[in-house]
C-alpha cells in the first residue's frame, strides 16, 4: 500500500514538473497547480482534480466553470466568464482569474483540458521535498524515521512506566 501511496504522489507530482500528460485516476485528470490565479479557492501546490465537460455544457459568467486548460505547455486554471463566437464559427472562451484585475484569457475548444471538480491542499511539502537535490531528500528521509523510531520508544516506554505504577 505505501509503495503504491508512494508511486501516486511520484506520478502526481510530474504534472508540476512536466505538462506534457496529466495522471488519471477514476475518470479524474490530476494536476498539481504551480500558480495562485484561483487563489483563495485552489492555491499553487494543490492538487486539483477536472472532469472532461461537454464544452457546450460549460457555463460562463461571474459565477461560471472553473476550467482547466493548456496555454504554451503551462498548465491554467481559470473562470469561465464569457462563451463568443470567433471567425469561421469558432468558438471563443474568456476567462479570468480570482485574483488578477482585468487580466483576461481567450482560449479555444482545443485547450480546454476539464471543468475543475475539487482540489486538495496537502501537496505543497511533497513538491518541495521532490524538487530537492537527492542527498536532501535522503536526509529528510533518514531524519523522519528517526523521529518515528525516537517517538514509538518514548511511547512504549511511557506504557510501561505508566503500567509499573499501577
Amino acid at each position: 500500500l505505501l509503495l503504491l501511496l508512494i508511486f501516486n504522489l511520484g506520478l502526481i507530482s510530474s504534472s508540476y514538473f512536466s505538462k506534457a500528460k496529466l495522471p488519471m485516476f477514476l475518470g479524474c485528470t490530476m494536476a498539481i497547480l504551480g500558480s495562485d490565479y484561483m487563489n483563495p479557492l485552489v492555491k499553487s501546490g494543490d492538487l486539483i482534480f477536472v472532469v472532461e465537460q461537454n464544452h457546450e455544457k460549460l457555463q460562463a459568467g461571474d459565477n461560471g466553470d472553473i476550467i482547466l486548460f493548456n496555454q504554451d505547455d503551462n498548465i491554467m486554471i481559470s473562470r469561465l466568464v464569457d462563451i463568443q463566437k470567433g471567425l469561421n464559427d469558432k468558438t471563443l472562451y474568456v476567462t479570468k482569474s480570482n485574483n488578477i484585475e482585468n487580466e483576461s484569457m481567450v482560449i479555444t475548444d482545443e485547450m480546454i483540458l476539464g471543468k475543475y471538480v475539487f482540489n486538495l491542499s496537502f501537496m505543497l511539502p511533497v513538491l518541495h521535498i521532490m524538487s530537492l537535490d537527492i542527498s536532501q531528500v535522503f536526509l529528510f528521509i533518514v531524519l523522519s524515521l528517526s523521529i518515528l523510531i525516537i517517538v514509538r520508544r518514548w511511547i512504549k516506554k511511557f506504557k510501561i512506566i505508566r503500567k509499573n505504577k499501577k
